[in-house]
């Protein structure tokens, strides 16, 4: 879910993931805090059909708010649409360096899509309404079994962190002045413990 604040009106964006036709979901935010239909948008790709993308960031909006980039999991794809005063207009559609992308983070015009089927993160700017590949930008993750949830970037873009839930981990990796990523540093997170409690019942 996204949601985005300018010239259009305070809206909310969701993914249908159809594995058909994906589609955006848009609603309008009244002052009230309800949300009214605003319209569906195709974002030319396919979803998966499950009943929700199981990561968090399938949906973002650019950092000046003009944009929305969503991924496309059961196509493989990346759509970027803009946001105009009528709704969402597609602009471009590209694959996602991977397989089945599920989250995808923003820093300017600075563009990293996770893959979890890969699974690995590529790079992309967003230059006039299109995404462009950053060439030879694809770095994989800490592991095959890594099953990755999330990608973001650090405040001043110059870390980008994924979670991996398969290893239970998270790799951050040191982006260069022109973009791209570098390395990976992996931080293991310590299981967490579990207790179990017994109740005792009297008995006589």
């Amino acid at each position: 879910m996204a949601e985005q604040n300018g010239n259009a009106g305070p809206a909310v964006y969701v993914q249908s993931n159809d594995a058909t036709s994906n589609e955006l979901l848009a609603f309008e935010r009244r002052a009230d805090g309800r949300l009214a239909p605003r319209g569906r948008f195709a974002t030319g790709g396919r979803g998966t059909g499950q009943p929700h993308v199981p990561s968090q960031g399938s949906i973002l909006l650019s950092q000046d708010g003009s944009q929305v980039l969503v991924v496309n999991a059961g196509s493989d794809e990346l759509s970027l649409l803009a946001i105009e005063d009528g709704g969402l207009r597609l602009t471009d559609r590209v694959a996602s360096g991977g397989a089945r992308p599920t989250s995808v983070a923003v820093s300017g015009d600075l563009v990293y899509v996770l893959n979890n089927g890969t699974p690995n993160v590529t790079g992309f700017r967003i230059e006039d309404g299109r995404l462009v590949e950053l060439e030879d930008s694809t770095r994989s993750l800490s592991a095959d079994d890594a099953d990755p949830a999330q990608v973001s970037f650090s405040l001043d873009g110059r870390t980008l962190v994924v979670t991996e839930r398969g290893t239970n981990s998270i790799s951050a990796y040191a982006i260069d002045e022109r973009g791209y990523a570098d390395g990976a540093t992996t931080i293991s997170c310590p299981a967490r413990r579990r207790t179990a409690s017994t109740s005792r019942r009297r008995v006589g």
